[in-house]
């Protein structure tokens, strides 16, 4: 999946929790870089100003156990630390 993020807030963000349906729950893996998209106690980091690309060589987000889905569109919630919950849908690659 390759999402960015950009923190147009005066203050440092942290992307803590991505959840999908069913109760299903994406682990979280930071950059190798310190900074922007480290992962720490708090969760992905995102200071303000800063634009951060998940996939690649940047953090990284890691589904397992979740069942085939026939639709391309998958919900998912974001958790983060002072923007609190966002639910957006996601479009997924096929086969």
């Amino acid at each position: 999946m390759a999402m960015t993020l950009h923190n147009g807030g005066p203050a440092p963000e942290h992307l803590a929790m991505v959840a999908t349906p069913g109760g299903g729950r994406g682990t979280l893996q930071g950059s190798r870089t310190r900074g922007d998209g480290e992962l720490d106690s708090a969760g992905i980091l995102v200071r303000p100003g800063a634009t951060v690309t998940f996939g690649g060589s940047g953090p990284q987000i890691r589904f397992t156990g979740m069942q085939a889905r026939k639709s391309r569109i998958m919900p998912l919630a974001l958790e983060f630390g002072i923007a609190g919950l966002i639910h957006l849908d996601a479009i997924t690659q096929g086969p």
